[in-house]
């Protein structure tokens, strides 16, 4: 069709990578902007194509992460599964939100989204006898489709390619459908559209569910694919920021720039970076305050905690302002065990948890 050779280049380099490319870095690279790009098209459609513009749709990220979860951890069930549960419940509450903030408009309906983003954040943290509450619910491992216990990052590729495929075609759809030209008069000139008869309310709920739904279906893959879901990341705001982030530098109500905005955003963030500052770039929940020299093999969780004690100069020599890192302080021979970092701890733990 007219004008959509741009997005037949784009997808066609994303189906080709598999072929060429067999480094794991590029080719999670790409599963993660085609995933990414995915969720940003989803919120594009209450965000670009209605109007409604959300910075708390992390909320029905996370619904569908802990759908998948849930339901493969405490009841053994398939993921995909999950990720139609996980998109029913989305679904569900786009409705009620749709309806309940009807004459919420600009910065106030952006509030709404964020409340309502914040409340599953403290259910799902709190709620420990079913969500595990702050530690998060490690996704079990269990090689097959059916499970999505997949190892191969060529299949995975395939996977998030289908649906930002699908996801184009929803907003390609939006763009020259009657449906998606009266979205665009509600967009612009509500009272207007509803002057001529639009149904303005109908249309606005249908874009949040769907869009909600969406984001759902992509969240239970996330959570697949990373295995394993922290409530702290999946309904955060900067999540939802990074979905409208995506969105709005490749173009607000187009069928191909979310896509564009994701590759953008992602290539600057896993960029290698040259020379000494190389350990400057760190990944989301790593940035810690350092008030001294720290052995490396702290952090990796195999040597002792070393840490900084006064230094006792000989009599006659001036006394040090800073202190001198001590392998064995004394109040560390009476337990010979070994402390760990928080983080190091947490890797071993759930190692699934940091790909990507």
């Amino acid at each position: 069709m007219k004008g959509t050779w741009p997005a037949v280049v784009f997808f066609s380099i994303a189906a080709l990578g598999p072929v060429v490319v067999s480094d794991p870095f590029l080719l999670d690279g790409l599963i993660l902007i085609l995933l990414w790009g995915a969720t940003a098209a989803a919120w594009n459609v209450a965000g670009g194509y209605a109007g409604q513009v959300s910075l708390g749709h992390a909320a029905f990220f996370g619904l569908g992460a802990y759908s998948a979860a849930l339901l493969g951890t405490r009841w053994g069930l398939s993921p995909w599964i999950g990720l139609l549960v996980g998109a029913a419940l989305a679904t569900a509450f786009g409705i009620l939100i749709g309806f309940l903030s009807n004459r919420l408009r600009g910065p106030y309906f952006v509030l709404a989204t964020i409340a309502f983003s914040q409340v599953l954040l403290i259910v799902a943290s709190r709620w420990r006898g079913f969500t595990s509450g702050s530690e998060g619910i490690p996704v079990p491992f269990q090689p097959g489709f059916w499970t999505l216990g997949i190892t191969d990052k060529r299949v995975w590729v395939a996977i998030v390619l289908a649906l930002a495929i699908f996801l184009y075609l929803v907003e390609l759809y939006l763009e020259r459908s009657r449906r998606g030209y009266q979205l665009a008069a509600v967009r612009e000139d509500e009272d207007a559209a509803l002057s001529l008869g639009v149904p303005a309310l109908r249309l606005k709920v249908a874009a949040i569910a769907a869009s909600a739904a969406l984001t759902a279906v992509a969240g239970a893959l996330w959570a697949q694919y990373v295995g394993f879901v922290d409530p702290f990341y999946v309904f955060s705001v900067d999540l939802s920021v990074r979905f409208a982030l995506a969105a709005i530098l490749g173009g607000i109500g187009t069928a191909l720039g979310p896509f564009i905005g994701a590759a953008l955003i992602l290539t600057e963030t896993r960029a290698p970076v040259p020379g000494p500052h190389r350990a400057r770039r760190q990944l989301p929940g790593q940035q810690r305050k350092q008030v001294g020299p720290v052995d490396p093999d702290v952090l990796s969780g195999q040597g002792e905690l070393i840490r900084l004690v006064p230094h006792r100069p000989p009599v006659g020599e001036p006394e040090l302002s800073r202190g001198v890192p001590c392998a064995h302080p004394p109040d560390l021979l009476a337990n010979p065990e070994p402390l760990q970092h928080p983080q190091a701890v947490r890797r071993q733990r759930h190692p699934r948890a940091y790909l990507g």
